[in-house]
């Protein structure tokens, strides 16, 4: 998962320890490069959007983002500068300028943040941000200047009620022999085989071969496990690209169409990527970062259901899909591209469960696990809670609210408007320090099956309930 104290990864880590694994991977494209824009071009934000916290100069702040592929310094001659516009029945009316060099500009290394006041959008409507060209310089390369960014390509809405919210419904969930059944077939073995195949890669940053490689082998895995199912459709297995080196893999399950619902998504997600914050200054990228906790356990048990579903050729009442993301310890980069997409394109997301440290016990003899309760949403937390009470045994089962210690992909979603749920190892302090996490030490010998295998229980059941 990922850390509390961002805007991104990136401004927790020094100036050399960020041009020593960032320099590498630019070898071969020496411009500067945005990897991603917050808010997402084509969607929804609150006036007082500020997705990673830390935008506290007004008692109601927007950030807005911008996050490059290497460090940046605002130019130290060009006066570039930050434009808001209004897009209303008579063009693009300017509210808010600032130059780059100002107070309501944040360089963060390879992140820069634009906090302005939330009473700036007064009017629920459009609005647009440019950027002038050369406004900031690659750190590590000074010939390196960054494009503008034109109104057109950096506008979404701005409601005072934020992003629209798609009200799937629920069910309420009562025990059922079929389930458990399935959930009796889930097999250890292959969930152990899994974690350890993918903690046997030196890393899986997202801007790594080594993380590309991975994704790479775990879809070769979900193809191989393809099969029609009882309606006579294929399963399929995507990669989806972003602005970095690492996809995200979805690999999606169809509803059959008779349903009323078959046009609604359930998503369980889980991340793919690792990092080693061991030492910040040098091993982002070149420290060895196992990840068996986090979060192969995760994308472990996510391959074991998709085993089980397909060899028993299910068509639920929704389509369910799979998400395997790069990036989120990055901040969450991989399954925002996702999650904006998916808002873009109009899919009707019924429910996502994120998958995130499954694995680490601190007393076996008394286990816990988490819900955890900040933006998520407490019809499917309470959904998720019920199926554990049905389905797994002699659990502690507490809710919590991480505070931002704990973040993870569920996050992207809950911004976008859908119902989100978070699932994890056991409270919040576990997570953050319990297990090794972001170092060389999260290798399996760590990983407790039995309390992988009570999440991957739970969160089978959360996808059946969900779809019959």
């Amino acid at each position: 998962g990922t850390w509390a104290a961002k805007p991104t990864a990136w401004a927790m880590l020094g100036r050399t320890g960020l041009l020593a694994f960032l320099l590498p991977a630019l070898a071969s494209a020496l411009l500067l490069d945005r990897f991603r824009l917050t808010p997402d071009p084509g969607t929804v934000a609150s006036p007082d959007f500020n997705f990673f916290g830390g935008c506290s100069r007004t008692s109601k702040c927007t950030r807005f983002s911008l996050d490059w592929n290497q460090p940046v310094e605002i130019h130290p001659t060009n006066n570039g500068n930050f434009t808001i516009y209004f897009n209303g029945s008579t063009g693009l009316e300017p509210v808010f300028s600032t130059p780059v060099r100002s107070p309501f500009v944040w360089v963060n290394y390879a992140t820069v943040n634009l906090d302005i006041s939330a009473d700036l959008f007064q009017r629920d409507g459009e609005y647009s941000i440019s950027l002038s060209d050369a406004s900031f310089v690659a750190s590590a390369m000074d010939e390196s200047f960054s494009t503008g960014i034109s109104a057109s390509e950096w506008s979404f809405q701005v409601l005072a009620s934020g992003a629209p919210k798609y009200n799937s419904s629920i069910p309420t969930p009562t025990y059922s022999t079929d389930i458990a059944q399935l959930i009796s077939q889930m097999q250890a073995a292959n969930v152990a085989a899994t974690i350890q195949k993918l903690a046997s890669h030196y890393n899986r940053f997202f801007q790594s071969q080594s993380g590309l490689d991975s994704h790479v082998w775990l879809k070769q895995q979900y193809d191989a496990l393809v099969q029609p199912n009882k309606l006579g459709e294929n399963p399929t297995v995507s990669s989806f690209p972003h602005r970095w080196l690492m996809p995200s893999l979805i690999a999606r399950i169809p509803a059959d169409p008779s349903s009323p619902l078959a046009d609604e998504v359930i998503i369980l997600g889980a991340h793919l990527d690792s990092i080693n914050r061991q030492n910040w200054t040098v091993n982002v990228k070149a420290g060895e970062a196992p990840g068996a906790d986090d979060n192969a356990s995760g994308v472990a048990l996510q391959l074991e259901m998709f085993r089980l579903l397909t060899a028993a050729k299910y068509a639920g009442t929704r389509t369910i899909e799979f998400h395997a993301y790069a990036a989120e310890e990055e901040g969450l980069y991989g399954s925002l591209d996702v999650a904006a997409s998916y808002t873009r394109q109009g899919v009707k997301v019924a429910a996502m469960l994120q998958l995130d440290q499954c694995a680490y016990v601190r007393d076996p003899a008394n286990p816990v696990v988490a819900l955890f309760t900040d933006h998520t949403d407490p019809l499917l937390t309470s959904l998720v809670r019920d199926v554990l009470g049905l389905y797994v045994s002699s659990t502690t089962v507490i809710t919590s609210d991480e505070a931002g210690r704990a973040d993870s992909d569920f996050h992207s979603w809950h911004i976008h408007g859908f119902r989100a749920a978070y699932l994890a190892e056991g409270p919040v302090d576990d997570i953050v320090y319990g297990n090794s996490k972001h170092t060389a030490y999260d290798r399996f010998e760590t990983i407790d099956m039995d309390h992988a295998m009570r999440i991957g229980a739970a969160s089978l059941a959360y996808l059946l309930h969900m779809s019959s």
